[in-house]
Parts: C-alpha cells; structure tokens; sequence
C-alpha cells in the first residue's frame, strides 16, 4: 500500500513500472535475511554436530570417525561468518533483471558484485583456517570453487544421507521406499514404471548372476527360460525385504521379462553420459 500510495504522488512523466515490480516483490523485504529455509538449517545443524563429535575424540583416527568433508567444512566457515555478521549469510551478489537506465543497474550490480566479493573473501578466512587445522594443506582451487558456489546459494545447500553400499545391500528398506514411492504416482498404469520396481529388478538380476554365474538373456535360445528364473529371484528377494504387501500391485513377471530381454546391455545414453563424465575428469587431471 506504501509503493501505490507513494506511485500515486509522482508527477506523471515518472514511469510507474519500478513500482510494479517493487510491489509485486514486496514480499522479500518483509523476510528476515538470517532466517535460512529449514532444509538449508538442518545442513549447517549437521556440520555443527560433525564438528562438535569430532572435538570430542582426539583426532578422526582414534573417535573412529572420517574427517569432515570439504561441504562441511565449507558450512562451518559461512556458519563462522554468520556468527560474526549478527547472523546475516553472505551475499549471493546476482541481483534479478528489473526497468532501469543501463548506469544505474550496472552501478547496482556493481554493488552487490563487490559486496559478495568482500563476504566470500570474509568466508573464505574461516575456511582456510578449518583446512590448514583438519588436512594440514592450503585449500585447493577445486575447494575454492566449492566454498563460492555454498557461499552464492547459502539459503539451498540440503543435508542428503544414505546408507553404505554394504547395509543396503545386507538389509535394505525397500518396503518404506516402495510404499512413498508409489504412494506418490495417481496413476495407476504408471506404477509400474516406477524408479523403486526397477531397482527390486536389477537386485534380483544380482541373485541371478551370483547363483548362475551369467546375466539373463544373454543367450536368446534361454530368454525366456531366464525370464521365469528371474522372476522367482524377484519374488523371493521382495518377500525377503519385507516388501510383497507393498509391491503387491506394481511388481509383475513382466519387469522379469524386460530386464532378460535388456541382457545387461549398455544403453547408448548412459554410456555417453558416463563418457563425458569421465573425459572431464581426465581432462582436469592432464590440465
């Protein structure tokens, strides 16, 4: 109401459309900066705690635990930050496109470009010195790059936990994951095609190599042979995961089927991907 009211009051060759875009992001000025969104809380939470467990125990080696990863390490270093700027996270610097002469806008931009500039450098100060105290080195360029892009999207970073490869595949919660993952699909028809169906498929295609010694399908004469052992293997292994009752409806000899039929193949688009993954790496590595 303030933004109308004071639009209303300017001469008429004044061009209202700042005002617009003032009201419409109004909004934005009302949030308190040093509030950060809940999942981007609980990340820095999570560094704090890593930290807190490490100080506990002399060294990583003797508590057991691994040294904190280079995202924690970053977290702590805005969280340090933070404590030092009454709780304000750095500046991201980009400011969104807005009606405005060429000077003006390039001037503001230059504005938050510079004031980012002086928080990342006040960032980075905390970071070197949890560096130098946890790995004894200086951080590297690919630190650096990590640290920048934390500081530029503070209010995004999430704290993702999984299982090791070794409990998933002792003891793995496909029943929890099964039941969130087609309780999220309406469409019947579509359940089967969900994420969780195939990876209880590429499991039971593992018993199949462990007891055969061959993926299914490798040989057309025995595809559909393969397909019927196969589809016990996946039987057994939902029974044994606790997650039949779950998967009742969108498990089916057809996933079985398919999978025999693929006869671990390479699919031409994973492989490109990995591909290009890998000649990144490699290029960094020779660069």
């Amino acid at each position: 109401k303030l933004i109308a009211a004071g639009a209303r009051q300017l001469a008429s060759n004044v061009p209202e459309l700042n005002f617009e875009e003032a009201a419409r992001e109004a909004h934005r000025a009302w949030a308190d900066p040093r509030e950060l969104p809940y999942e981007a809380q609980q990340a820095f939470d999570h560094a704090r705690d890593v930290a807190k467990k490490a100080r506990r125990g002399s060294d990583a080696s003797a508590s057991g635990d691994a040294p904190p990863s280079i995202e924690q390490l970053c977290l702590r270093a805005v969280d340090a930050f933070r404590t030092e700027n009454n709780g304000l996270p750095p500046l991201s610097g980009p400011i969104p496109d807005m009606h405005a002469d060429t000077n003006s806008f390039v001037a503001l931009q230059r504005l938050y470009r510079d004031k980012a500039l002086a928080d990342l450098q006040g960032v980075q100060a905390h970071f070197d010195a949890l560096i130098k105290d946890t790995f004894s080195r200086a951080p590297s360029q690919e630190d650096l790059q990590l640290l920048s892009l934390v500081c530029k999207h503070v209010g995004d970073v999430r704290h993702v936990s999984t299982k090791s490869l070794a409990d998933e595949l002792v003891a793995p919660n496909l029943a929890e994951v099964a039941f969130e993952g087609l309780m999220e699909i309406d469409e019947p028809k579509l359940k089967p095609q969900a994420p969780v169906c195939w990876y209880a498929g590429l499991r039971a295609v593992d018993r199949f190599y462990v007891k055969q010694g061959r993926y299914p399908g490798l040989d057309e004469s025995s595809l559909a042979a393969d397909a019927s052992l196969l589809a016990d293997e996946l039987r057994a292994f939902v029974q044994e995961a606790g997650a039949a009752e779950a998967m009742n409806e969108a498990l089916a000899d057809a996933h079985a089927q398919e999978l025999s039929r693929f006869g671990a193949a390479e699919l031409h688009a994973v492989a490109s991907v990995v591909g290009g993954v890998a000649s990144q790496k490699a290029v960094k590595v020779i660069a």
